[in-house]
C-alpha cells in the first residue's frame, strides 16, 4: 500500500473517533506502551473505547 493511502485511512479513523493520535513522548507521559526508538517525534496511534466496543461486537 502506498504511504499516502495509509495516511488517509488513519486520518479517517481519527475523524470518526476510532483512533487517538499521540506523539511518542506524550504516550510515555500518559503511561501507554510506546516502542523505544531513536525517533522522538514518532507518532503513536491508540484505539478508542468506541473502536474496542465495535470490534467486540463484530467478534461476537
Amino acid at each position: 500500500m502506498e504511504f499516502e493511502y495509509v495516511r488517509h485511512l488513519y486520518r479517517t479513523l481519527r475523524q470518526v473517533g476510532f483512533l487517538v493520535k499521540y506523539k511518542q513522548n506524550e504516550a510515555k507521559r500518559r503511561g501507554q506502551n510506546a516502542p523505544d526508538q531513536e525517533f522522538h517525534n514518532q507518532t503513536v496511534y491508540k484505539t478508542t473505547e468506541r473502536a474496542e466496543e465495535l470490534a467486540q461486537t463484530v467478534r461476537d
